[in-house]
């Protein structure tokens, strides 16, 4: 099998570097043969750019970029229209997520079981406040997780991780319009409107704050649960 990594980057240039040689290091189960990595630039100003054109001997790599910052749901799903891969990774552009230890534990389910189309990777199985995460972010997370759980009945434990996982035919389903942060609420939403079984695995998570670049916000949170409310009732493929 293929791995297809999607990075969507908005001024990441002092961790990007570091991200896609872990992607390329990171050990993956032996029937994944292959592995690309597709950054999305989305409309950076801090170097990101450059650094990306430097990186352009790579083999598995490939980049586009974005003139505009348009959020982080369109870089997304621009990336999915590049990727070729058998199975997708979304992974963030900074070290919350390591993907040297969590992609071998994320990819394990779609070798185990060939029926698997879609893995999250949870930051709460084992705790109830992971490392590192800020007490308002962690209140949002709860507050998002139980949206879905009494919406649309899902045991799930982390609505807005990071890491969403998944077989690129369970888009055939459905249709996906974010523009920002809320790609996350509205790929959760529609692959259980969509009756996909979503599998969680438990993850190693490092949490950075604000004054370490990271980007989402408290409107982004309202926005996330205004999302998973709207996709309950609209259909889900336009």
């Amino acid at each position: 099998m293929k791995l297809s990594i999607i990075i969507p980057v908005y001024n990441e240039k002092l961790l990007l570097g570091e991200i896609i040689t872990r992607c390329r290091r990171a050990v993956l189960p032996p029937a994944f043969s292959e592995r690309e990595i597709v950054v999305v630039d989305d409309g950076s100003s801090d170097g990101t750019t450059e650094l990306l054109k430097s990186l352009g001997d790579i083999p598995e790599l490939k980049v586009h970029h974005s003139y505009v910052n348009h959020g982080k749901g369109c870089a997304v799903r621009v990336g999915l229209k590049l990727c070729t891969g058998d199975v997708v990774i979304i992974q963030d552009g900074d070290l919350e997520y390591d993907p040297m230890v969590n992609y071998p534990i994320l990819l394990a389910s779609f070798v185990n079981n060939p029926t698997t189309r879609v893995v999250f990777g949870s930051r709460f199985l084992k705790t109830r406040w992971p490392e590192g995460m800020h007490f308002f972010n962690l209140v949002a997370n709860y507050i998002l997780t139980w949206t879905v759980r009494l919406l649309y009945g899902s045991p799930i434990t982390d609505e807005a991780t990071g890491y969403k996982v998944f077989r690129p035919e369970v888009l055939k389903q459905f249709s996906l319009h974010s523009r920002g942060f809320e790609f996350c609420p509205e790929f959760t939403a529609k692959v259980l409107r969509a009756g996909i079984p979503i599998i969680e695995v438990e993850i190693q998570y490092h949490g950075r704050r604000t004054f370490e670049g990271k980007k989402i916000k408290l409107q982004d949170g309202f926005i996330a649960l205004a999302t998973l409310i709207k996709w309950r009732f609209r259909p889900i493929k336009k």
